[in-house]
């Protein structure tokens, strides 16, 4: 008799939150994938062997019904000839994305509100640093805060986890320095952007806020390995800074939250 191949539980849990590259090549864990997705009745096309779309290899159509898997959208509802939509390529300065189960477009875009002058520079979105304000009660707050000191930040999270833009898409801000600790030697105001979570310090910061801190890095297109909390890479900060949202992400990395500016 021959073995059975049945994926476990835990098995499928690793295989399908496992990060995976485009490639031709042939990968173990993709067929694995591939298994996953068509037990779930996703149509994966008519590639490899059996024609049904197992050929080990993480294309285009496989990565969309992955993406779409971890997202929430179901088999009948998945458009295998849909765009995938990435953020990164947008010429708009507003995100959005109206095939999303999160509706990222009613993001508020303050940017002309900031008047940091290097703002309009684009830079290479290398990192996304998780800071804290350590007061302040509204974004303007922050903005005003900022446009004070001469610096700017891409992104500010009020305490009820709105989501709002305060620089252009990809503009340069000034948000990071004295570089250490844990950081990569390229971390710089040239290759990163940030969020600032308005609370007083990491204890005080809140789930809605790391929920929208999760949807802002998933849909502006972050691994979790380029996500620090600004305590990690500045050496003349608390430790701790950043820390609960970047927990907080690695742990639902998955999984997109239709949670904010909904009236229920």
């Amino acid at each position: 008799m021959g073995v059975i191949n049945v994926i476990s539980e835990t098995e499928e849990d690793q295989i399908v939150n496992k990060e995976f590259e485009t490639s031709n090549k042939y990968d173990d864990n993709v067929v694995k994938l591939q298994k996953i997705l068509i037990d779930k009745k996703y149509d994966i096309g008519s590639y490899g062997p059996e024609k049904n779309g197992v050929d080990g290899k993480y294309g285009d159509l496989t990565k969309k019904a992955h993406e779409s898997l971890i997202s929430g959208i179901t088999p009948d509802k998945f458009n295998k000839n849909s765009e995938i939509v990435n953020v990164n390529n947008n010429n708009n300065n507003n995100i959005e994305d109206n095939n999303s189960t999160v509706n990222l477009s009613q993001i508020n875009n303050v940017s002309s509100s900031s008047t940091y002058k290097r703002k309009n520079e684009k830079i290479n979105t290398k990192y996304f640093i998780i800071h804290h304000t350590a007061g302040g009660k509204k974004q303007e707050d922050i903005v005003n805060i900022l446009n004070t000191r001469g610096l700017g930040i891409q992104w500010v999270i009020d305490r009820e986890g709105k989501i709002f833009q305060t620089l252009p898409l990809k503009g340069r801000g000034a948000h990071v320095k004295s570089i250490g600790r844990q950081a990569p030697k390229d971390v710089s105001n040239s290759t990163a952007e940030g969020v600032e979570i308005i609370a007083n310090d990491d204890a005080d910061v809140l789930e809605v806020q790391c929920k929208a801190a999760l949807t802002l890095v998933k849909k502006l297109g972050y691994s979790n390995g380029q996500i620090y909390g600004h305590g990690e890479v500045s050496t003349n900060k608390q430790p701790t800074e950043g820390q609960k949202c970047k927990t907080y992400i690695k742990n639902n990395f998955w999984y997109f939250y239709n949670f904010y500016l909904k009236k229920t």
